[in-house]
């Protein structure tokens, strides 16, 4: 069974751009093959998808893991409130590594609704500081964005 599993997984990632996605994507799931969708939201850099299940399974950060691999800020802006809520310092980690690699690619104001969900009583076990004011913080003192909205 093992062998028919590879060869399919081949056949998905020798044929992605032959096959019809979302059609694909049922055909995997009417078989109940997670494993193997995940597999192929993987290869389709289906960064959604693949956020949405880590979500939905409360794998945060497996969640943050896909997050911080996707070029899209939309996803950042999308999936942000529900992680700061679950894994605050996680997230504001991936916001700060994200401006790192590129510090035009989130617009800190898109990410104020999850500032506003998150709870400090929600950092793991020995994380104290509060997680909002840190990214605000590395957006003014190590992006210079000295737009009214953060300053004050």
């Amino acid at each position: 069974y093992g062998h028919l599993l590879d060869e399919f997984k081949h056949f998905l990632q020798d044929n992605l751009n032959n096959v019809d996605t979302e059609t694909t994507y049922q055909l995997i799931m009417n078989h109940g093959r997670m494993d193997v969708m995940l597999y192929f939201a993987e290869l389709n850099a289906d960064y959604d998808r693949l956020i949405t299940h880590h979500i939905q399974r409360r794998e945060w950060t497996k969640a943050l893991d896909v997050l911080a691999k996707t070029p899209d800020p939309e996803l950042f802006y999308k999936h942000s409130p529900i992680l700061m809520q679950h894994a605050p310092v996680g997230t504001t980690n991936a916001w700060i590594n994200s401006s790192k690699v590129n510090p035009t690619m989130l617009d800190p104001r898109k990410l104020i609704p999850a500032l506003v969900r998150y709870n400090v009583a929600n950092n793991p076990p020995g994380h104290k500081a509060n997680q909002a004011i840190r990214f605000l913080q590395h957006c003014i003192k190590n992006l210079k964005n000295l737009d009214p909205v953060l300053v004050n």
